[in-house]
């Protein structure tokens, strides 16, 4: 106390983001940690109390920590989203309209096939899609998450990520280490493309080895006539 007042000691609030992926059947543990200022981090239940501390259901929550005596205040947290995803599997051949979450390290065998508007969430773990994966014209696929995709055993011809018209490609986050198969690029257009698409990546690290005479990222070689396919917009 000071001239028979006390010291308040702000604290900060962490352990929680504003985007969750919630697999059908399964549901979150939320945990938020509370660090004064002096570096102290108080103790869920006897120095604080928060909601939602569980989530079943997608939608937009709101989380409030309460503080407990002799502490003091309310801190009510950014909304958090939550939205549902399609676990991805070893026998995924083909990826719809929606959200896909990798929860651990798997292994697909079968070149997949991207279909409509598709986000890929890296979660935990390592996804090798041995074939690629073919994004074709009028289709798009994000890839977002802090986990990594690995593809290292596409056909000759074929791409790692791309097609032979390409569709649109968004990286946002994650390790991707890609190569291509024989005269493809990694990410961009198979042999001979015919288009490019659009490729853009605002963040993580990408590893991108075009087979033989093709790109890391943009065209594919063209035996037909000597030189680069087509590339498109890169960004």
């Amino acid at each position: 106390t000071s001239m028979g007042g006390p010291y308040y000691i702000r604290s900060t609030v962490s352990g929680v983001e504003n985007y969750y992926l919630l697999m059908e059947g399964s549901s979150l543990s939320l945990s938020p940690i509370v660090t004064a200022a002096d570096g102290t981090v108080l103790k869920k239940g006897e120095d604080y109390t928060y909601t939602p501390e569980t989530i079943t259901a997608k939608g937009e929550y709101t989380m409030t920590v309460t503080a407990k005596a002799p502490h003091v205040g309310t801190v009510t947290l950014p909304t958090i989203y939550v939205s549902d995803a399609i676990a991805v599997t070893s026998d995924v051949k083909e990826m719809k309209n929606g959200i896909y979450c990798v929860h651990k390290d798997m292994t697909i065998e079968d070149r997949i096939t991207v279909s409509g508007d598709v986000v890929l969430y890296l979660g935990a773990g390592t996804l090798t899609a041995k074939k690629g994966i073919e994004l074709s014209e009028g289709n798009s696929l994000t890839i977002e998450g802090p986990g990594t995709l690995v593809i290292d055993g596409c056909d000759y011809g074929k791409s790692g990520i791309g097609a032979y018209s390409v569709g649109t490609l968004t990286i946002n986050e994650g390790t991707i280490n890609v190569t291509g198969g024989g005269n493809a690029a990694a990410i961009g257009g198979d042999l001979s493309n015919e288009k490019g698409g659009s490729i853009t990546i605002n963040g993580g690290v990408v590893n991108a080895t075009g087979g033989n005479l093709a790109a890391g990222i943009g065209g594919g070689a063209d035996v037909k006539v000597g030189h680069f396919g087509v590339c498109g917009d890169i960004t």
